[in-house]
Order: structure tokens, then sequence, then C-alpha cells
């Protein structure tokens, strides 16, 4: 079931996001830029990352939170992740297709992209403008600048 998220699912989002970083291939990133990349979930900004924008949940039939995409009202898309216990069911499409629909009225979409979430994102017609690498806490990430347009 789609939600809109609230300050009460802020300790659920940051479970998934820990938990969906840690589960990533040690091929894709390594430990070190793992644990960088988790460590956000235990910042002061993560309920705001969270919270500000487009906010969707995706919930099991009990209600416990299995997934969460969010974004800003101007099209660009902040984060899509779903607990590694549900991935491949089709969570992280059913988020994506809610957050693409809500942000229609945006001329584009865009999205910075890691190498685990390029493809999800290619499927949905995103296109790479850019690939770029980022320094965290002095450990390099790449990742891809990617746009969609929604209108002519």
């Amino acid at each position: 079931m789609l939600i809109s998220l609230n300050q009460q699912h802020v300790p659920a989002c940051r479970e998934i996001y820990k938990s969906s970083v840690y589960a990533v291939d040690d091929q894709a990133y390594s430990p070190m830029q793992k644990q960088v990349w988790a460590n956000f979930h235990a910042s002061d900004e993560f309920a705001d990352f969270v919270l500000q924008g487009l906010c969707l949940g995706v919930t099991a039939a009990d209600g416990h939170l299995l997934g969460f995409c969010t974004a800003t009202m101007r099209g660009h898309i902040k984060s899509l992740f779903v607990h590694p216990n549900a991935q491949k069911k089709g969570y992280a499409t059913l988020l994506l297709q809610e957050a693409i629909g809500k942000l229609q009225h945006n001329d584009r979409l865009t999205v910075d992209a890691s190498k685990l979430s390029l493809p999800v994102f290619l499927r949905f017609g995103f296109t790479v403008i850019e690939e770029e690498t980022v320094t965290r806490e002095g450990v390099p990430f790449d990742r891809f600048k990617m746009i969609k347009i929604t209108s002519s």
C-alpha cells in the first residue's frame, strides 16, 4: 500500500536506508564507501531529507514500511530505497511510478543515480547527461546525473 511519510516513519526509513546500503555488493561499492554512505542515516539532516517535498512510502499489509521515495516538488528525485528483504518484488517500481505521476507538472525530472539505481531509472526513460565523481568524507563515489523530459 502506498502512503505519505510523516515523522513516525523516520526511524523505519533510517533502518531501510542503512540496511539497503550495507546490502550492496562489494563489487559495486567498497566497504569504506558503504560505511560513509550509510552514515547519513544517523545524521540530523536525515529526517528533513525524508520529509521535505514529496514523501512516499510503501507498506506491507500489516503496515510495516518496506521502502520509500522522496523528491522535491520541482522534480528532483532525492531517494529511492527498498529494504533488502523486500527487494525484487516491484516495490521500487511502484514507488517510482507514483512519484513520476505526482511530479508530471514539471517539464523535466532529474535524479543523481547510483550505480545500483541506474538501471531502474533507465527503464523509466531517464537519460544519463553526465557521469560524475563526488567526494563524501574524503571517499569518492561515482554517480549519474539523469534527466527525463515529461512534456514538450
